[in-house]
């Protein structure tokens, strides 16, 4: 039998819980930069911007000549500046104020299409690429500049294959682009690509453009006039051939 001793000491023995303690920790507070006050020469061009989404031409370009006497231009002000120009009819106006805005920014996107469309719209096929491609070399997604400098290569008999490639990657479904590379394929003779391209085109479309259906028939008969004036021309040339070397065996007789 154990004694009360032994079992005494062979009790558990209980220990007082000690509260936890969590570390607390203080993240000091970080103060806001205050919001730097605009120059004056950047309170007239956003004066010169609010009046052109007013309508009011003379007073934006009033607070622009401001703002140039303190020495601030806006390449964005001076395309704008050119949109209204256009619109009254003021094309020499536009061109040179989109001119001055890719002086002021050179890769300023706005300015450099308004350009490209304008020198496409002249004629002017060279000129209308280089601006074009300008937009396309920083940003290969853009849809205007894609499409434009497409159509100034094949107006300029260069390959424009790559550019509508990439348009329809980006968008199967885009009738512009499909389109302009459809008749780009006719143009060179290509009339499997082009019916290919308008193809797949219709097949990933839900509702088709019904112009792709009156393009696909025009390309598909000029196609198909084409392989009958090959094949006509070859049973010339079979028919030829045959002749001279019935000549020919007659002269050996």
């Amino acid at each position: 039998m154990l004694s009360i001793g032994i079992l005494l000491a062979c009790a558990p023995v209980k220990h007082p819980i000690e509260p936890l303690v969590v570390p607390v920790v203080v993240v000091p507070r970080l103060e806001e930069p205050e919001a730097r006050a605009p120059t004056p020469g950047e309170t007239w061009i956003a004066l010169a911007h609010r009046h052109l989404d007013a309508g009011e031409v003379g007073m934006a370009e009033l607070c622009e000549g401001k703002a140039a006497e303190l020495q601030l231009w806006d390449a964005s002000l001076s395309n704008r500046l050119g949109l209204a120009a256009l619109d009254a009819g003021d094309t020499a106006g536009a061109v040179g104020r989109f001119q001055e805005a890719l002086r002021l920014e050179a890769d300023h996107v706005d300015a450099n299409l308004n350009l490209g469309a304008l020198a496409l719209e002249a004629g002017d096929v060279e000129h209308a690429a280089e601006r074009f491609a300008v937009v396309w070399r920083s940003d290969a997604d853009h849809r205007d500049a894609g499409l434009g400098l497409a159509h100034a290569l094949s107006m300029d008999g260069q390959d424009p294959v790559a550019v509508y490639t990439r348009l329809l990657e980006l968008d199967p479904e885009d009738w512009a682009a499909a389109e302009a590379a459809a008749l780009h394929a006719g143009r060179t003779g290509a009339w499997a690509v082009g019916l290919t391209t308008l193809d797949a085109y219709m097949a990933a479309s839900l509702a088709p453009d019904p112009d792709a259906f009156v393009l696909r028939d025009r390309l598909k008969d000029e196609a198909d006039a084409e392989a009958e004036q090959e094949r006509l021309m070859r049973r010339f040339r079979e028919k030829e051939a045959s002749q001279q070397e019935q000549y020919e065996e007659w002269l050996q007789e």
